[in-house]
């Protein structure tokens, strides 16, 4: 007997650590992502339910009213939450990942990028886990930021843009959207990502890392 609880003593170490790599690939994910979208796929509203001193969320996820016309395109649901900032402002990586794309200089909405943190989430029961990203419009990408670079979250990414272009409109701002698919009505509602829980705008905290998945604010506060 001795010698068989001395060799589950040597494995238990190895099983705990796959217990412990299963919960935090899959399980976070499986938990808290269950509804971000109905039964007919369409985006469930959380929104904002407290905003940390210093941050200024000037239009919420599907917030009215809200329209722009682009040639033979009109948006009427706000696909994002948008951060309101003076131009310069730093924009931090909300999540760390891999940068997909970067725009410097859009004639529309400015600069953006997209950030791949290689987190699938089920956005719906009994549906598959799909892959998330994170999209920033409306700012100034950092000099070396490129499709590929590897970022860290609380990482200066930018800055806010000057509000110059028609979609930014007369404030400079962020408009920062989830996405689950490269199509503009694939996205859901950021509120669901928080690190301080669902409608929490959450500040990076070096000292309080989030999650797997979870996300923290894109600019100081």
């Amino acid at each position: 007997m001795a010698y068989q609880t001395d060799d589950h003593s040597k494995l238990m170490p190895v099983v705990l650590s796959i217990v412990f790599f299963f919960i935090a690939t899959f399980g976070w994910a499986k938990q808290s992502f269950s509804q971000a979208l109905n039964s007919m796929g369409e985006p469930i509203l959380y929104g904002v339910k407290h905003v940390p001193r210093g941050l200024d969320v000037c239009f919420d996820y599907l917030a009215q009213p809200y329209r722009i016309v682009d040639g033979d395109r009109v948006i009427t649901k706000h696909e994002g939450i948008d951060f309101c900032a003076p131009s310069g402002t730093p924009v931090l990586a909300p999540i760390s990942g891999r940068i997909q794309w970067v725009l410097k200089d859009n004639e529309l909405f400015g600069g953006g990028l997209m950030i791949d943190p290689g987190v699938r989430v089920r956005l719906q029961q009994d549906k598959r886990a799909k892959s998330i990203s994170l999209m920033i419009l409306h700012m100034v990408p950092e000099r070396g930021i490129r499709a590929g670079t590897k970022v860290k979250a609380g990482q200066v990414i930018g800055s806010v843009q000057a509000a110059n272009r028609p979609e930014i409109g007369r404030r400079p701002h962020l408009h920062m959207v989830v996405k689950y698919c490269e199509d503009r009505s694939c996205h859901v509602d950021p509120n669901l990502f928080w690190r301080d829980g669902v409608g929490r705008v959450s500040c990076f905290k070096k000292n309080q890392p989030a999650a797997r998945g979870q996300i923290t604010a894109p600019m100081p506060c």
